[in-house]
């Protein structure tokens, strides 16, 4: 396995800091970063080639963000908030609801992504203050009928997901049994079946706060997984196989993608503190709530798709 350090000198807004970023996607389009910030129930965004960082508040109290997914038009994104999903547009500075979930106070958005098929795939789990318990959802959103069908219940913390490029592999992480799971993916019927562990964080650490987190699929078939309570991403091959732990100088890594002009570039969000986890495995200064960056070797884009509905 190969290891590298990412350094500190790597955040790439020393300026700007959050409790809980997440959905970190990168639009090619307009070379544009975008993400969310949990606890704070804001989306952000900042061009590359202007340095401008946008930020879209929502004005619902007690509100979260937990993930996003592109659209056709760069100003508007679809996000997974506390109690559905919701279109946000920063031309306007406006939040539309697009669906509610089934009445739940306790649960919120968490991680999600755009499947092959232009719908959403998006999961809840306990909100905060709640203790995370198995009352999670994983819900797929048809983005031209808006009819919200439920895939699995009892889930801990629905997380990080993914499909494989030749679209015959479906990638999901429950991060509270610690697996990331892979599935055979039907493209034609947008089905999923034969549930097996593709990756078990436990097969790295024996720290029981450690959990697999956000992950992408790079267009060469990798998976990156984001360890949170490990300051680390892992590039797994196919196999599941650990090929590169990239090091990084925060230890609650959330979510990781794949991206820039040339597609050789990693951008990665982690946590503060705020008392979660331990910090068991790992030493060093503490830059938990930055986003960080790094240049690979060779491109691995990460597969993405679009909102196939109207926005």
């Amino acid at each position: 396995m190969l290891q590298i350090t990412v350094p500190k000198s790597n955040i790439l807004l020393p300026e700007y800091s959050g409790a809980l970023l997440e959905g970190v996607t990168y639009n090619k389009s307009n070379n544009s970063l975008l993400w969310v910030e949990i606890e704070g129930a804001t989306l952000h965004r900042y061009f590359f080639d202007t340095a401008e960082h946008q930020v879209l508040s929502s004005n619902l109290p007690g509100d979260s963000f937990g993930t996003l997914g592109l659209t056709t038009n760069d100003d508007k994104v679809v996000l997974g908030n506390r109690t559905g999903v919701v279109a946000a547009d920063f031309s306007t500075q406006e939040i539309t609801p697009i669906v509610s979930y089934p009445p739940n106070s306790r649960t919120r958005s968490n991680d999600g992504k755009i499947d092959p098929h232009g719908n959403l795939i998006v999961g809840t789990m306990s909100d905060f203050p709640y203790e995370t318990a198995a009352e999670g959802s994983v819900f797929r959103l048809n983005s031209r009928s808006l009819k919200l069908e439920t895939w699995k219940t009892n889930t801990t913390i629905a997380n990080g997901l993914g499909w494989s490029p030749d679209l015959t592999k479906f990638y999901w992480t429950d991060s509270g049994s610690k697996q990331v799971y892979v599935y055979d993916y039907d493209e034609k019927s947008d089905q999923i079946s034969n549930e097996k562990v593709f990756f078990d964080v436990r097969s790295i650490t024996s720290d029981p706060s450690s959990a697999p987190d956000g992950m992408c699929v790079s267009e060469k078939g990798n998976i990156f997984v984001a360890v949170f309570n490990q300051a680390a991403v892992l590039k797994l091959n196919s196999s599941g196989e650990v090929v590169t732990r990239f090091n990084i100088p925060a230890p609650r890594i959330t979510c990781v993608t794949i991206g820039g002009k040339n597609g050789d570039e990693m951008f990665v969000t982690t946590a503060g503190d705020h008392g979660r986890g331990t910090k068991s495995e790992y030493e060093g200064e503490d830059l938990g709530g930055h986003l960080f960056w790094y240049k690979l070797e060779e491109s691995e884009s990460e597969t993405q798709f679009i909102w196939g509905g109207d926005v």
